[in-house]
């Protein structure tokens, strides 16, 4: 993006969001380290460009870069972020306390903070330009709605085939049929580490798995597991980010995952907080481009506020709390089967 709005401009620039994933910014001082660059024999105040927060205007369209792509001179250039930062905006998370998921192929996880965290956490925070919420904890889960996709393309043909004798979409057949099996699935565990994992385990090697499997296991067990799988990953990154400086009372959820009413109670009774789940604009990127761009140029002048008002919740899932109870027992078990197979088995 900084090479987008270099060519725009002419002006060399970063955004702190890109900053800080090239492991050069001080995240205390907001400045190139000078640490890193004198260990590595490099002035990076040199060679790396200017620094600009999110909601910074770095320059104007040039001339010549409106010839080429038909946009008007001097239309004002916002520095912006990542897609996964500018998702944060269009959720709507807007105090500390407050976590957020994108739910799709993935998950992005992000929780507020009110001051940047220690280096050497599994969790680590970013600048986030809103205010009372200065930073915000970066946890991206690899495979939540991919292990779902991934079982249907394996697994699912009998539901696949169910669900077209019905005339229903199968993601809609599967979610009644994961709803209606007890919870724990009579023991059987998933665990969603299919493209290994991403937070909190920054682990390439882990493998995932179906555990607790006996002769009564059913394909539903089965099916519902995945679901509870990726709900329990999602509550190891909450208990990391608390670990490590960061709290969350409740779940902001938009995206593709958030369309399954079933997984969001599931959620809500893993993590025992209630799941909000937004309006169908909520966690669209470009609405989240459009909202830094309007703070970027005053156009919002209270970005709070704005997002108030224009991103609402469409329903509060509340946690079930017979299922809750079923997830405190069974979850130190999936964090202590992961920690123990890591040992030996999930590195070969």
């Amino acid at each position: 993006s900084s090479y987008i709005n270099y060519k725009l401009t002419g002006v060399m620039s970063s955004d702190m969001d890109q900053a800080v994933r090239t492991q050069c910014l001080d995240i205390h001082t907001m400045k190139w380290s000078k640490e890193i660059g004198d260990v590595i024999g490099v002035d990076l105040d040199k060679i790396l460009p200017d620094l600009y927060q999110v909601t910074d205007v770095i320059g104007s369209v040039t001339k010549e870069a409106a010839a080429e792509t038909g946009l008007m001179a001097g239309i004002p250039v916002v520095a912006g972020a990542s897609d996964a930062l500018t998702s944060v905006y269009a959720t709507g998370l807007t105090r500390l306390g407050e976590a957020c998921e994108s739910s799709g192929t993935t998950s992005l996880v992000f929780v507020g903070a009110s001051a940047p965290s220690a280096c050497d956490v599994p969790v680590v925070t970013k600048p986030y330009s809103m205010p009372g919420v200065p930073y915000v904890f970066d946890a991206p889960i690899s495979t939540s709605g991919a292990s779902l996709k991934w079982y249907l393309d394996t697994l699912g043909q009998p539901e696949r085939e169910k669900a077209t004798a019905l005339g229903k979409n199968v993601y809609d057949y599967i979610n009644e049929v994961a709803h209606d099996v007890p919870a724990g699935c009579k023991g059987t565990m998933f665990f969603p580490y299919l493209l290994g994992e991403r937070a909190p385990l920054w682990n390439s090697h882990a493998r995932g798995m179906f555990i607790g499997m006996s002769m009564d296991t059913t394909r539903e067990d089965m099916l519902r597991s995945v679901f509870e799988g990726t709900a329990y990953a999602i509550r190891h990154v909450l208990e990391t980010v608390k670990a490590s400086g960061g709290e969350a009372d409740c779940l902001r959820i938009t995206g593709g995952g958030s369309k399954s009413r079933t997984w969001s109670m599931i959620k809500a009774s893993v993590l025992k907080k209630p799941v909000m789940v937004m309006d169908e604009k909520s966690g669209d990127v470009p609405f989240g481009d459009a909202l830094i761009a309007g703070q970027a140029i005053g156009l919002y002048t209270d970005m709070s506020k704005t997002i108030e008002k224009l991103i609402s919740v469409k329903e509060v899932i509340q946690p079930n709390e017979a299922w809750a109870a079923v997830y405190d027992k069974l979850y130190p078990y999936y964090i202590s089967m992961y920690q123990d197979l890591d040992k030996d088995l999930l590195r070969y």
